[in-house]
């Protein structure tokens, strides 16, 4: 994820601009007032539900996961970006775990007899026989497939598995180099990868949000100025306002950002929200 953290607000102006933000969120009775204690979650994200919905995750309360401290840090090389966050993948017996050597075989004992007394969760990992059981690790380091430069990177935990399928839980972190972001449609891909998001932008003409063409204009009577929209879109945002955009990071990674002005000023913008990436290749 983009580590950027240059909003230069007062104190006062964050203060008020969350205040009401979580006015405007609040009008939503059924929401609940912060996110599951899940790792990876941004601060800044945490209160507010709806700019996580995204995500697009179990309720995983009472599980004990991983936290992105398990994943070391990744910095991205100049031109580059990285994405991370939390992740619950479900993979079908047979199935490969996407982005990494790991495949989950079914369910049977230590020695791959089906036994009553001695049921494992049984994978291969890198082309080795392995058996877990529930709370046991799933971890994985390498590059993506087909995207050279790539590190993708998983820690998760096994919290249910039967002979269909496999539920696991943990933390996820991405690193792709040499982005060219273009708007656009997002092309279909294989799999899509979620991530909690936030940046901050300043308003000085050529700064964007990460991996977007989007930047910003600076504070105006009706809101925050988007730079990057159509000459025929509204460019002003007020704080809570949803910001979208969809296109291409690379040819083999589309993505989608989901969006909310956080807070806003004369020199700066942050926002938060949620990226699904689209990903060609597995």
């Amino acid at each position: 994820m983009n580590t950027k953290n240059r909003c230069s607000l007062t104190t006062s102006t964050n203060l008020l601009c969350v205040l009401l933000l979580f006015t405007a969120l609040a009008l939503s009775a059924c929401v609940p007032s912060e996110y599951p204690p899940l790792p990876g979650i941004p601060e800044e994200l945490r209160a507010i539900p709806d700019a996580l919905a995204g995500m697009d995750l179990p309720e995983l309360s009472g599980i004990a996961l991983p936290g992105l401290d398990a994943l070391g840090v990744l910095t991205a090389p100049p031109g580059g970006i990285v994405f991370a966050g939390p992740t619950a993948p479900q993979v079908a017996a047979g199935a490969r775990l996407p982005g990494t050597d790991i495949t989950y075989v079914g369910k049977g004992g230590t020695l791959g007899e089906v036994s009553a007394e001695n049921e494992d969760a049984i994978f291969t990992i890198a082309g080795l026989r392995s058996a877990r059981r529930v709370g046991d690790s799933v971890d994985f380091d390498g590059a993506w497939p087909g995207i050279p430069g790539s590190i993708y990177q998983v820690r998760l935990r096994i919290y249910a598995f039967n002979d269909t399928g496999v539920w696991l839980a943990g933390v996820q972190q991405l690193l792709l180099p040499n982005i060219a972001p273009e708007r656009g449609r997002a092309p279909d891909g294989v799999v899509t990868l979620r991530f909690p998001f936030v940046d901050g932008v300043e308003a000085d003409g050529s700064d964007t949000i990460h991996g977007t063409t989007f930047g910003y204009m600076g504070k105006y009577a009706r809101g925050a100025q988007l730079s990057g929209p159509n000459e025929n879109e509204y460019p002003y945002r007020a704080v809570g306002d949803s910001i979208a955009w969809q296109g291409t990071l690379r040819p083999e990674v589309g993505a989608k950002y989901d969006l909310r002005a956080l807070a806003y000023g004369r020199e700066s913008l942050r926002v938060g929200g949620t990226v699904a990436l689209v990903m060609a290749t597995e």
